[in-house]
C-alpha cells in the first residue's frame, strides 16, 4: 500500500475520532445531566447509545491508526482480539440499540395517533432499563468467541491484497473448520446485524405511515389538537428516519465491498473508503441523537448559553402553570 493512500485511510480515522469524540462526549453529558428529571427513559437509551459509540471509537478507530501505519505488531495477537472483538460488539449494538430507540418512539407515535384509554405503566423506566442490559449482555455472548477465533496474521505476506492496509489484513479470524465458519462466522454474525437493520427499516415504514395518517386525520377525528408532548414525539420520530438511513447505507455498502474485496483488492483507495464507511455512524450519529429528546437539547442549549443570573424577578411573568 503505497503512502498517501496510507496517510488519507489514517487521517479519516483520525478526523472520525475527533468528530465522534465531541459528538458522542456532548451527548453523554447532556443524557447524564437530564435523566436527573423523572421522565428520563430516552434519557437513558442516548446514554447507552453514547457509551457503545465511544468505545468503539476509542478502541477500534484508535487500533485502527495504528494498523493503517503498519503497526499491527505494536499490540500483537492481544490487539488484534480486542480489536476484532470490539469491532464486531459495537456495531451489533449500535445497530440495536438505534433499533431499541427506534421502536421506543414508535409506540409513543401510535399513541398520539391512536390514543388509548388505558394509562402508561409507571415502570416503563424499569423495564427499558431491563431491556438495555440484556442488550449488552447478548451482544458480549454473541462476541465472545472472537477472542478465541481472532489471531495476527503473517504480516510480511500480503501480496494477495496488496492495496489493503493492515487494518484488514493484520488479524485473521481462524474457524477452525468450514462448519464453524458457516454457523457463526457467516450465519451468525451476520444475521445479528442483518436482521435488526431488516426490523430498523419495516419500523421507519411503520412510522412514515404513522405521520402520513397524522397529517391527514380531521380534527375530531382520530386526534384532536396537539401539545408540546405531541410535536416533540412527532419531531423524534422524523428523526428517526435519516438515522435509518445513515446506519442502513453505511452498514450495507461497507458489507458488499467486504464481500467483493479480491475483485477491488487492486484499487488503491479501497482502504479509505472502506474506513470512512466502518467509522462514519458513530461519528456522525449522535449529532441527530441529541436532536432527538428536548431534554437533551435543553442540556445543551445551557451548555452552550449559560443562564444569566438576574437579581430581580417579574412577578408579573410567572405563571401559576410554571411549575
Amino acid at each position: 500500500m503505497d503512502f498517501p493512500m496510507r496517510a488519507i485511510e489514517c487521517i479519516i480515522y483520525l478526523g472520525m475520532l475527533v468528530v465522534g469524540l465531541i459528538g458522542n462526549g456532548v451527548l453523554l453529558h447532556a443524557a447524564r445531566q437530564s435523566m436527573a428529571d423523572r421522565r428520563r427513559t430516552s434519557c437513558m437509551m442516548l446514554f447507552f447509545v453514547a457509551i457503545v459509540h465511544l468505545c468503539r471509537i476509542m478502541v477500534v478507530n484508535i487500533l485502527s491508526v495504528f494498523y493503517s501505519v503498519g503497526g499491527v505488531i505494536i499490540f500483537n495477537m492481544v490487539g488484534c482480539k480486542v480489536f476484532k472483538f470490539t469491532s464486531a460488539l459495537t456495531m451489533m449494538l449500535a445497530i440495536w440499540f438505534t433499533l431499541y430507540v427506534a421502536i421506543f418512539y414508535l409506540i409513543r407515535l401510535d399513541r398520539v395517533v391512536h390514543p388509548l384509554p388505558l394509562s402508561v405503566p409507571r415502570n416503563q423506566q424499569t423495564n427499558n432499563f431491563t431491556g438495555m442490559l440484556i442488550l449488552w449482555a447478548t451482544g458480549l455472548i454473541v462476541s465472545c468467541p472472537l477472542l478465541v477465533f481472532t489471531d495476527m496474521s503473517n504480516i510480511q505476506s500480503n501480496a494477495t491484497y496488496p492495496f489493503l492496509s493492515q487494518v484488514y489484513t493484520g488479524c485473521n479470524v481462524n474457524y477452525g473448520s468450514s462448519i464453524v465458519y458457516r454457523i457463526y462466522g457467516l450465519a451468525i454474525l451476520t444475521s445479528v446485524d442483518a436482521v435488526p437493520l431488516v426490523a430498523l427499516l419495516l419500523v421507519s415504514i411503520r412510522i412514515v405511515l404513522l405521520l402520513r395518517e397524522r397529517q391527514t386525520a380531521p380534527f375530531g377525528g382520530i386526534w384532536m389538537g396537539e401539545d408540546a408532548i405531541e410535536r416533540e414525539i412527532v419531531y423524534a420520530s422524523k428523526l428517526i428516519l435519516p438515522l435509518t438511513v445513515l446506519l442502513t447505507s453505511l452498514w450495507v455498502s461497507h458489507f458488499t465491498l467486504l464481500e467483493v474485496v479480491d475483485e477491488l483488492a487492486s484499487y488503491s483507495f479501497l482502504p479509505a473508503l472502506l474506513a470512512a464507511l466502518s467509522s462514519a455512524y458513530s461519528a456522525f450519529s449522535p449529532y441527530i441523537f441529541l436532536a432527538i429528546n428536548y431534554k437533551v437539547r435543553e442540556c445543551l442549549k445551557s451548555l452552550c448559553f449559560p443562564p444569566q443570573s438576574q437579581s430581580w424577578i417579574d412577578v408579573s411573568a410567572i405563571s401559576p402553570y410554571h411549575f
